[in-house]
């Protein structure tokens, strides 16, 4: 037999929290918490796994490195080994060297899969797959026992940079019998309850992060631009490249965007805001230097430093704060009212649109869907396919590809 437990995150963004156990073996994936600005983060309600104490030999798997997926995960056990794809890894070496303080806990070991990569837990055999996400090593994971195969999609979309990531899995994934999917549902979180859902995986063009520039072009006019992309959605400066080019202007990054830049895109040419702390060997500008020839990364936490920029615009593209739901995003709206910056909300979404996410399921076309990371999760359905809305702490046990 192979159970299945929700502990958390079926109606949240953020914070999904599974466990699957089979005999003496438990996997664990993910290990984040919801984000929840001024509040304490609730820790995942997880037996044994911050002393090592469970009665199993546990294994904790991250899909990507968004902090409502991993917040927690250094907390998780030393002894207890937390797998990650390679990409991920690596860039989490990155966060490091810029000692970005963002995960609980202190840093520990982990261990690093490749794509594609099958690897073992007592019966468990998990396949890592990349998918098309706005954080490098982004994946799902396809966990098969004798009872069960099982697809957990981590966040996913169509309209990236890397749409053949997500194309691939789906392909593979039509070759096999998958008996249960858990799907993340973020958009359809934002969408009315009687709307009528067409699969499709077309996307339409200014939603496309290769036409971010598009996108930029058909909103702002301004002569300058400030940039405040996500220190994580590292692919973003690759838009913000390509959009200077088009405006022709030059690129001012911070410092930890330099370092960032520097390892991604040597290709680019790029100046570095105020002080060479990593030794990048690029010319140093001052903030004071701003002008309208230029297209600057605006650092939300060095705001005071920046000169009066009327007639500026801020491209607001997922970095701090994150959005209305955080308490300092009124801040940013005085700080630009005050210093006459138009500010824009501008970006590709992390997750697939609905009309896509629904095309993906139907592609893949388990037995069962499951449904969670979402406000909305009951909106995740197909007639093609069977919709079970689990709950939390509950085991569904399965035995021989059978929900007893």
């Amino acid at each position: 037999m192979t159970k299945l437990i929700f502990r958390s995150g079926l109606r949240s963004i953020g914070g999904t929290i599974i466990e699957l156990i089979n005999d003496d073996k438990r996997l664990v994936f993910d290990f984040g918490t919801v984000f929840a600005p001024g509040k304490e983060d609730k820790l995942p309600n997880v037996e044994g796994i911050y002393d090592n104490t469970s009665k199993y030999d546990d294994m904790v798997l991250i899909s990507h490195l968004h902090l409502d997926h991993t917040k927690a995960m250094n907390l998780v056990h030393k002894d207890i080994p937390v797998v990650l794809n390679q990409k991920s890894v690596e860039f989490l070496e990155d966060l490091y060297t810029l000692e970005k303080d963002i995960f609980m806990g202190e840093k520990r070991t982990y261990t690093s899969v490749k794509e594609n990569e099958t690897f073992n837990h007592g019966n468990f055999k998990i396949t890592n797959m990349l998918v098309d996400h706005d954080v490098l090593g982004a994946g799902c994971f396809y966990i098969q026992t004798e009872d069960l195969n099982l697809l957990y999609t981590g966040d996913l979309r169509l309209h990236g940079l890397h749409p053949n990531r997500t194309y691939e899995m789906i392909e593979y994934l039509k070759t096999q019998e998958v008996d249960v999917a858990i799907f993340e549902g973020v958009m359809v979180s934002f969408i009315d309850d009687d709307y009528k859902i067409i699969p499709t995986n077309k996307v339409d063009e200014l939603d496309m992060e290769v036409n971010f520039h598009k996108l930029v072009d058909s909103k702002v006019k301004e002569e300058g631009i400030l940039f405040n992309p996500y220190i994580m959605g590292i692919e973003r400066l690759y838009s913000l490249f390509n959009l200077a080019k088009r405006r022709n202007k030059e690129v001012w990054l911070t410092n930890d965007f330099a370092y960032l830049a520097n390892k991604y895109y040597p290709e680019f040419d790029f100046k570095i805001l105020e002080e060479d702390k990593f030794n990048l060997g690029k010319e140093i500008v001052d903030f004071k230097d701003i002008n309208e020839c230029v297209i600057a990364i605006f650092d939300y936490n060095q705001k005071d430093k920046y000169p009066d920029l009327n007639g500026f615009g801020l491209l607001q593209t997922g970095g701090e704060p994150l959005g209305d739901f955080d308490p300092r995003w009124n801040d940013l709206i005085k700080y630009c009212d005050k210093k006459g910056i138009s500010l824009y909300k501008l970006g590709s979404g992390g997750h697939a649109f609905a009309e896509n996410l629904i095309y993906i399921l139907e592609e893949i076309n388990p037995k069962i869907v499951m449904p969670l990371h979402s406000f909305k999760p009951e909106l995740v359905k197909s007639d093609k396919v069977k919709q079970i809305m689990v709950k939390e702490d509950i085991e569904y046990i399965f035995d021989n590809h059978i929900l007893k």
